[in-house]
């Protein structure tokens, strides 16, 4: 059966027992099993969401090829018997030992299915993604639009009030409220700048 989400489950593990096992445990998701890490490089270049539940006994070179050819640690699970330290500089990855029961393993792949689900809809044109990026040229554009005009204003009010002798208390007043007010918008088009480089 094929997850709503869309994604494919791979079971990669040399031990038959272990990928039937997965694989009931996956059951209502669409599950693929690789046999060695080959097999496995293979299934990850196909399109679409997978989501790799990987044996900590295959060899350490080859988890971190996978792991690199998958290029985001949340497309991954590791099925450990205990933890494996010398995965943690790849990312946030998942371990989840052998000895969890087979929901804690259906639970976390179901959830990192979601999050892949999530991630290519946001970065399908027309999706969340392409909308953020046209908010934030939007921004940008706004930004431009301000500045220029800002920083004349700016300057003409400077100029203006380093002849304030010519001119009178209120005058000067009204010239010091300009230049007030401009420097509070420059501020708010600063803050626009620190969102368009989130």
């Amino acid at each position: 059966m094929v997850a709503e989400t869309g994604g494919v489950v791979l079971v990669v593990s040399r031990d038959v027992k272990r990928r039937e096992r997965a694989a009931r445990a996956l059951g209502e998701l669409e599950v693929r099993q690789a046999a060695d890490l080959g097999a496995a490089l293979e299934q990850v270049s196909m399109p679409g969401s997978i989501v790799a539940v990987i044996d900590a006994e295959l060899p350490n070179e080859g988890v971190l090829g996978l792991l690199g050819a998958l290029g985001d640690p949340d497309r991954a699970v590791l099925w450990v018997d205990e933890p494996q330290a010398e995965f943690f500089p790849s990312g946030p990855l998942v371990q989840v030992p052998y000895s969890a029961d087979d929901s804690i393993l259906y639970g976390v792949v179901r959830r990192l299915l979601e999050l892949a689900d999530i991630k290519s809809r946001t970065a399908e044109p027309g999706g969340e993604g392409e909308h953020l990026d046209r908010i934030t040229e939007v921004v940008r554009d706004v930004r431009h639009a301000i500045n220029s005009p800002l920083t004349a204003i700016m300057a003409e009010v400077e100029l203006m009030l380093m002849d304030a002798e010519d001119l009178n208390e209120e005058q000067v007043s009204g010239l010091s409220t300009i230049n007030e007010m401009a420097r509070r918008i420059r501020d708010l088009v600063a803050e626009l700048k620190r969102i368009d480089e989130r």
